[in-house]
């Protein structure tokens, strides 16, 4: 391949990818049913160079050459693109590729059911992997010792053997192992990785439940932060991966948390809980339903069962952001002060330049009467997550100048910063609804909350944060965790709270089940 010239679509040839036609002068990938999508110059001039290496390993070098011209490009720049490809394969490419990080080397192009879709050996096997079904045997072989001693086929070896259950073929289960240690980072290609790395699980065993269940996971989590326009591709996707793991297992664990992650956030109280109830009664150390089951109850306001519950996740999985920022939030909610600094300093130590960890902890800072030290925070840019741009800081700051400096000229500038914000996604709404109640602005709290939770007065879009995320939270999703975090406070003292929590339909919830929430305990 010659890596000087860079990548011209105007010349290049149509070519075959899966079931896909990839048209690169029109930019264009279409299916076989008929359907199509446009993508970026860049984004095809990556797929281009991808196809032509032909399975091979194509470094990051070779990528801006061919694409970027040569120019110094960061790394979130390249990461964005691969992303798009990934979402491109999970949309109208049905799976058709996959696109392989290699870390520290670069990336490679797989078509789905291919030959060459064997993962090459130098995807690194060391970090602590992640637990699959958590029995008191399968707890004692994922110990740190015997990883080092079995690896990764080892380990599934010593696991399976003890089972009367499907055992997964040595390779699918190196798939599995490798999709759930990606699903640790948290993020958009996290995802896609992990939903590569399950869908080549089942393609080598098709008979293993897990593996299904697995994926099935991969895309119900995809849904929680997902693309606007995949959301019922990748819900048909999640139920019908479902129905084949319940079809070789009745009862998996892991399909059990893929359908009941399905369950709306919003006015399914009762079922989702009596859902998590029941199978952890039955699967009580698998991990996914035991975090499952922990976001569920800080959504009800049951804080304190919630760390209970994402304690234990803890110690069963390997730190990972998402896992450590819902514990945190539960544990900022619960009331213990002590535990919630010793918390986030663990978690910002693991990882400083995430972003869920970095906003995590300016905010309790912020609403914790140490505003000072966020904005100290916020003023180190060496220090700031990477792929969030500049604009993305200046109402975090605006904000934690205003609580640091009370001035009333501070205080309205933010405050009108966060009104116009809140109109422009759900991610913005939830922030400004804090901050209003933070500040005794509770008229403008309450209205936030109307529109967030019912499009009441106006509609806040799904789109947490607009682009370049274009991640969303629809109106059956909206978050009822920030209710009774700290900067909620107000708004639980104030008269309207009640009809609030009546119309989402947490008080029914709350006295059919007999437990209330902790801020009606204290």
């Amino acid at each position: 391949m010659n890596y000087t010239t860079r990548i011209d679509l105007g010349t290049e040839q149509d070519f075959q990818l899966g079931e896909l036609t990839i048209r690169p002068s029109l930019r264009q990938a279409a299916d076989g049913a008929g359907r199509s999508e446009v993508v970026e110059p860049r984004v095809m001039q990556v797929l281009v160079a991808l196809a032509r290496a032909d399975g091979e390993i194509l470094t990051r070098e070779a990528l801006t050459i061919l694409c970027w011209e040569g120019r110094i490009v960061g790394e979130d720049a390249i990461n964005r693109v691969m992303s798009r490809l990934r979402r491109l394969s999970d949309g109208v490419g049905a799976g058709s590729f996959r696109i392989e990080t290699i870390t520290k080397v670069g990336y490679r192009l797989v078509e789905c059911g291919s030959a060459a879709a064997e993962p090459p050996q130098t995807t690194p096997a060391e970090p602590k992997r992640m637990a699959t079904s958590l029995s008191p045997t399968r707890r004692l072989v994922l110990g740190a010792g015997l990883l080092a001693s079995f690896g990764t086929i080892g380990t599934y070896a010593v696991l399976w053997g003890r089972s009367k259950r499907h055992a997964p073929s040595p390779e699918a289960a190196r798939m599995m192992d490798l999709g759930q240690q990606a699903l640790c980072k948290c993020n958009d290609e996290g995802v896609s990785e992990a939903l590569g790395f399950f869908r080549r699980a089942v393609e080598l065993d098709p008979d293993a439940p897990d593996a299904w269940g697995l994926l099935g996971i991969g895309y119900a989590y995809a849904l929680r932060e997902t693309v606007i326009d995949t959301v019922e591709a990748l819900t048909l996707r999640t139920k019908s991966t479902v129905a084949r793991a319940f079809a070789l297992e009745p009862d998996n664990p892991f399909a059990q948390e893929a359908i009941y992650t399905l369950i709306p956030l919003l006015g399914r109280w009762k079922e989702a809980d009596s859902s998590y109830r029941a199978a952890l009664g039955r699967h009580p150390d698998s991990a996914y339903l035991v975090f499952g089951y922990g976001r569920r109850l800080a959504s009800t306001g049951r804080m304190r069962e919630s760390v209970n519950q994402l304690d234990r996740a803890m110690r069963f999985f390997s730190p990972s952001p998402g896992l450590m920022v819902n514990h945190l939030w539960s544990v900022w909610a619960s009331g213990a002060i002590d535990e919630v600094d010793r918390a986030i300093e663990r978690a910002f130590a693991l990882f400083p330049l995430h972003a869920w960890i970095w906003f995590a902890r300016f905010y309790m800072l912020m609403f914790s009467g140490r505003a000072h030290e966020a904005l100290a925070m916020g003023e180190n840019v060496g220090g700031r997550p990477p792929d969030i741009m500049p604009a993305g800081f200046e109402l975090p700051m605006a904000s934690a100048r205003a609580l640091n400096t009370h001035a009333p000229e501070d205080i309205e500038r933010a405050m009108r910063m966060h009104l116009e914000s809140a109109r422009q996604g759900s991610g913005r709404a939830e922030n400004a609804m804090n901050f209003a109640s933070a500040i005794g602005r509770l008229d403008q709290a309450f209205e936030i909350a109307g529109a967030y939770f019912f499009n009441r007065g106006y509609a806040i879009p799904d789109s947490r944060f607009g682009d370049p995320q274009r991640v969303a939270t629809s109106l059956s999703e909206r978050r009822t965790l920030l209710l009774f975090l700290p900067p909620a406070e107000a708004m639980r003292r104030d008269p309207r709270f009640p009809a609030l929590v009546g119309e989402l339909g947490l008080t029914q919830f709350w006295r059919e089940s007999g437990v209330p929430p902790d801020y009606q305990r204290v």
